[in-house]
């Protein structure tokens, strides 16, 4: 398999890591920065298994001080015979045998979903960046910061996918694609100043935005339930929807285009706006909720 590598209780040898640390077993994908420095940092996205099962996936990184220059050529060699594994060094492979249907993106991370049948991360830059933390487990990948770094450049990931049924946008992070999302059901949530923004084709769409995330969709979907409050805005005119439930308070916005069946609720100074000519409508608006047909 190559040139062998030993720190600690790891063998590194291109194309995993396997530790036995506390009966837990470490299966990696890494890659390694080169630095002007003698510091090497070592990245690696871990699958952890336990005697019990399957525990989850996390991305995670050493520094090792490189103090000659056959420890330095040795490491280098390393590298070279594990490159093919990647497309680049900024690109992590997803181990397909832990499938997920589930994202969840917390932070400041602008995600930018490109429907393929490859699964990977690709990160702007060189490396990727400390602050971010990728795990993934019981069918969910998640990628977070930590929101202090709210003021710094925002970090950019494509992830490659065939789409994920369940998304989870919170704390400032962005989700956008240029590709349509096709699945038959999802479920689509943004708080805390997440945004999501593209066009999917559904047949049953799951809504819920709430202390002034943004959810902005257009393309289709046969039924679509949305509950927004808290100065949450869902903006979908350009959604064609045939059967829609809406449930809209606390300063909420919502705007929908529903041409068969139009439920709403609002109150507490929301805005329902709405598009079209439903054949059945049920509405009622109590403290202030407006609802309001606009015109095409």
């Amino acid at each position: 398999m190559g040139y062998l590598v030993t720190t600690d209780q790891y063998v590194v040898n291109m194309q995993y890591i396997v530790g036995d640390h506390q009966g837990i077993l470490r299966y990696c994908f890494c890659y390694m920065t080169q630095q002007k420095t003698n510091h090497q940092h070592f990245y690696c996205l871990c699958h952890l298994h336990h005697a019990q099962g399957v525990q989850g996936n996390k991305l995670f990184k050493r520094t090792f001080v490189v103090k000659t220059p056959l420890m330095r050529a040795i490491i280098i060699l390393s590298i070279l015979w594990f490159i093919p594994n990647f497309l680049s060094a900024q690109t992590y492979i997803l181990p397909t045998d832990i499938p997920f249907e589930k994202v969840k993106v917390s932070g400041n991370i602008h995600l930018q979903f490109v429907v393929s049948d490859s699964i990977l991360l690709q990160f702007e830059g060189d490396t990727v960046p400390e602050q971010l933390n990728i795990e993934w487990s019981d069918g969910m990948l998640t990628l977070k910061i930590p929101t202090e770094l709210k003021k710094a450049p925002a970090i950019r990931v494509k992830l490659y996918h065939t789409g994920p049924s369940d998304l989870e946008i919170t704390r400032g992070a962005v989700v956008q694609s240029a590709d349509t999302l096709s699945t038959p059901v999802l479920s689509l949530r943004a708080d805390s100043g997440g945004k999501a923004e593209f066009a999917i084709d559904t047949d049953s769409l799951s809504a819920r935005v709430t202390q002034g995330g943004d959810i902005i969709l257009h393309g289709s979907t046969r039924s679509q339930l949305i509950h927004a409050n808290t100065a949450g805005n869902f903006l979908g005119y350009e959604l064609e929807a045939k059967s829609t439930w809406v449930k809209a308070s606390t300063s909420a916005q919502v705007k929908v285009n529903s041409s068969m069946y139009l439920n709403v609720n609002s109150k507490s100074t929301a805005f329902v706006g709405y598009l079209g000519m439903p054949d059945h409508t049920a509405f009622k608006n109590s403290m202030g909720g407006k609802i309001t047909q606009q015109n095409q």
